[in-house]
């Protein structure tokens, strides 16, 4: 087996105040919007963020949200953790912003966070609709630390993974003799991210999930696939068969899952939320 630890050393620590954040709301205790306001204003770049995500457009109000408190209070909790990620996550590769496969990396990661959200509703799961979002996000981060080992190495594999349609994970066992899915869990556990999105990382895609978050994994699977047909193959997607063994776990037939994915789509591109990030952030 890979010692795949080696592909750990050169991706950028996820920082401290992050770190915290995600492990307040994976502990289990009622976290005040105090406690929130404490962690997150220790990183002044961070505070400015958040308020400007709670001062635009969509947030409009008469008064300016000028202080943490009042945004964590708008936002609310978990809103606010997902955007606390995402604007670190985003902001640790923007020295790469040149990167084809960065770009793609997060045009699909913001997609299916948010293809997440409706499956999840739509599937009568909404208890996991945040959760879901933030293991979509970041489910396939190992791909990350492959590419800061060997920029042009991972570009070339990605690359031709796209293009010839082989999954990547088969390509990296052959290249680093060990894949994204090992490397991300790994990555995840280092950062001290709870272990649903461990598991998450380590079991999207397969088909013999064997973690007690299955049907989040499988939420977070589908997802992804619905993301990649939109990102790297919206002329010729490919087919929803290769999905079809999770349906009986969320109750869709064939024909309702290519209904699905159509409104999905639909609801991601005129949601407001999205559109927010993606335009602040530059990550579509």
């Amino acid at each position: 087996m890979s010692d795949y630890t080696q592909y750990l050393k050169n991706l950028p620590i996820m920082p401290d105040i992050a770190a915290r954040v995600i492990n307040m709301a994976g502990g289990g205790k009622d976290i005040s919007f105090g406690d929130l306001e404490e962690v997150i204003k220790l990183d002044p770049g961070l505070t400015t963020k958040v308020l400007k995500v709670a001062n635009s457009s969509m947030y409009a109000r008469q008064r300016e949200i000028s202080n943490l408190q009042s945004a964590i209070s708008m936002l609310g909790f978990k809103n606010i953790r997902n955007l606390v990620v995402l604007i670190t996550a985003s902001a640790l590769f923007k020295e790469d912003a040149d990167s084809s496969f960065l770009r793609l990396f997060w045009r699909q990661g913001i997609i299916s966070a948010f293809a997440s959200t409706y499956l999840a509703e739509k599937v009568n799961r909404q208890n996991l609709r945040e959760e879901a979002f933030l293991s979509a996000l970041m489910c396939k981060i190992g791909q990350v630390a492959f590419y800061f080992a060997d920029r042009q190495g991972y570009e070339n594999l990605y690359s031709r993974a796209v293009r010839d349609r082989i999954p990547s994970h088969e390509l990296e066992r052959v290249k680093f003799e060990t894949d994204y899915r090992e490397v991300g869990a790994a990555l995840l556990k280092n950062w001290n991210f709870p272990d649903m999105y461990c598991d998450v990382a380590r079991e999207q895609g397969q088909r013999n999930i064997t973690s007690s978050h299955k049907m989040l994994i499988i939420l977070v699977s589908i997802s992804k696939f619905l993301a990649a047909n939109h990102v790297l193959y919206p002329d010729n997607p490919i087919p929803h068969e290769d999905i079809r063994h999770y349906l009986p776990f969320i109750g869709l037939t064939m024909g309702g899952l290519e209904r699905l994915s159509d409104s999905v789509m639909v609801s991601i591109q005129g949601d407001s939320l999205y559109n927010e990030y993606t335009g602040q952030f530059g990550i579509a």
